[in-house]
């Protein structure tokens, strides 16, 4: 359930940290082939992958792919509190903050929209219920999708600008080799789990992004064209990097407390 809300918001990631060179044509429209992309995200301390997993543990590791494979022939409509996903749409994001040298400002993430998830393939479940935690790798052939964004900027700090626009990313042979961890959380009468930490690395073959729909005075296009290779691109990174792994664990927590302890572990352990 990771990658789907993070996959599309790297391709923010792609922009600023491998279009540097073709910057001013990205602003203009131009699609660019980046090529192979590879990223880590984490985000707290996961609980220790114990070397042998007990019966128990192998069992949901079959639940939990058969659960799998059940919803991704609902992937179009949802089923019982999760939502549908593909595609998948979500307007219910956080803003990104940013405040690195010559740019400062908040970018508004209105929505994005992601196709392709439900050939996803499975190459690798384990669960560790005596820690909480799981251990996955995930590979989807193709992923289409569209953010769209609202940034209020400040160039070195004293210029302000208002962008609007769409970010069209192609993604090739997905890869997101990861895990996450949790714990029980118990506020009566509610008791449920919680993610509280990931390690992801994600990898694509190859990525397409193009920019357009901006709403960009030519002044502040200039401005941005100039500016362009002199960014710190790094911070930029690292802060939407933060801000993936943020989200992910934000609405991913959304969808598994709806259920309580005892309805997972039910499932879990089924027969």
């Amino acid at each position: 359930m990771a990658y789907p809300i993070g996959i599309l918001i790297w391709g923010i990631v792609l922009v600023v940290t491998k279009a540097e060179l073709h910057f001013s044509q990205l602003l203009r429209g131009r699609e660019f082939d980046l090529g192979p992309y590879n990223a880590d995200l984490e985000i707290g301390v996961l609980p220790d992958r114990y070397p042998h997993m007990s019966a128990e543990d192998q069992k949901a590791c079959y639940n939990v792919r058969r659960l799998l494979e059940m919803l991704r022939k609902s992937f179009h409509t949802g089923i019982y509190r999760i939502p549908p996903l593909d595609p998948y749409i979500n307007n219910n994001f956080s803003p990104v903050t940013l405040n690195v040298p010559l740019l400062t400002g908040e970018v508004d993430v209105a929505q994005v929209i992601v196709t392709g998830l439900q050939a996803f393939n499975i190459e690798l479940i384990e669960m560790r219920l005596d820690t909480n935690r799981s251990d996955f790798i995930f590979s989807v052939p193709l992923v289409n999708g569209v953010v769209y964004f609202q940034a209020n900027l400040a160039l070195g700090g004293l210029f302000p600008m208002s962008i609007k626009g769409r970010l069209r990313v192609q993604l090739q042979n997905v890869k997101v080799d990861g895990a996450v961890g949790g714990h029980e959380n118990i506020f009566p009468p509610k008791h449920f789990y919680s993610l509280t930490a990931l390690q992801t690395h994600f990898h694509a073959d190859n990525v397409k992004v193009r920019l357009d729909g901006l709403n960009l005075e030519k002044d502040v296009l200039e401005s941005l064209q100039s500016l362009g290779t002199n960014i710190a691109l790094e911070p930029i990174k690292k802060v939407v990097n933060y801000y993936v792994a943020q989200e992910i664990l934000k609405q991913m927590n959304r969808i598994i407390e709806n259920f309580s302890v005892a309805q997972v572990n039910a499932y879990l352990l089924a027969r």
